[in-house]
């Protein structure tokens, strides 16, 4: 009888098992676009502002084959190699491309900034939920609040 082993980096295991936590995460800081309202003018900006709304956006991978000829930049090539290796652990993982790149992303970072930045999802999605959920004569303090996470978020580069 043979075993069949399948090898796995030791990260990818630790990512599984955050599985839970990451399930609703937050895109990275490079793709994060705020809609912010100042003095009734509207602007969007990767930079957090009070009252801001977070933009959910995919940027596009480029435009292959417009003038016949596949032309892809290094750096959408790595985004899509890193998209298929997702795919391909994603079933022995338990986790999606999103997750995925969210590990991948902090990979370099030490123990405790990890464990903050885990703390920062789920607080900025409570907040968010909390700013949804409150009537806009309170919002202020929780709009605060709010930001102070974001600008976290972005300083640790979640």
């Amino acid at each position: 009888m043979s075993i069949v082993r399948l090898l796995i980096p030791t990260g990818f295991l630790l990512a599984a098992s955050y599985s839970q936590v990451y399930a609703q995460t937050l895109p990275a800081p490079s793709r994060l676009i705020y809609k912010c309202e100042v003095a009734g003018k509207i602007s969007y900006t990767d930079e957090p502002c009070l009252g801001a709304k977070r933009m959910d956006i995919e940027p596009s991978l480029g435009l292959d084959k417009f003038s016949g000829k596949k032309m892809t930049g290094a750096d959408v090539a790595t985004e899509k190699r890193r998209e298929q290796l997702a795919d391909a652990i994603g079933p022995a993982t338990g986790i999606n491309r999103q997750q995925f790149s969210t590990e991948v992303r902090r990979h370099n970072h030490n123990s405790s900034t990890k464990a903050e930045c885990r703390q920062l999802d789920q607080d900025l999605l409570d907040a968010e939920a909390m700013e949804a959920a409150t009537p806009r004569e309170n919002l202020r303090t929780i709009q605060q609040d709010l930001l102070l996470l974001r600008k976290q978020f972005k300083e640790l580069r979640c």
